[in-house]
């Protein structure tokens, strides 16, 4: 009776089954790296304490992902209308970090202005609204 178990073609199906989901389940390890979840406040805090690389404000979602000065990633939400405020308080409070501006709307990411000094600010402010891009 063993052995015709183990000749039957549903018994090696199953067990090839077990094993592409067991290899699916698998974890990776290359998961992205949670990022740090901070208030609007404690990114005023941040860009005070002149803690920011380089910023990149995804509208649509209304997300602000920062890069530290240590290379930490954390990201915060924003009221949408804020948008250009948030942007010319950056530059205002830190004019050499970069401010990338880049519009999402489901899966797709349309880039936009790249700003990193005051010279640009009405160009960001510009761009984020129309999606253009600063040269």
């Amino acid at each position: 009776m063993k052995s015709r178990t183990l000749k039957s073609p549903v018994t090696w199906l199953a067990l090839v089954f077990i094993v592409i989901l067991a290899f699916a389940l698998w974890p990776s390890g290359e998961a992205e790296p949670e990022l740090e979840q901070l208030t609007l406040t404690q990114f005023d805090q941040a860009l005070s304490a002149g803690e920011l690389e380089s910023i990149e404000m995804l509208e649509g979602p209304n997300i602000i992902q920062a890069t530290r000065t240590d290379g930490t990633l954390f990201e915060t939400r924003y009221i949408g209308r804020d948008g250009n405020d948030i942007a010319n308080r950056v530059l205002d409070t830190v004019p050499t970090v970069e401010v990338e501006v880049t519009r999402e709307t489901g899966a797709d990411r349309a880039s936009g202005a790249m700003c990193s000094s005051r010279s640009h600010r009405s160009c960001c402010s510009v761009a984020s609204l129309s999606g253009s891009s600063c040269a």
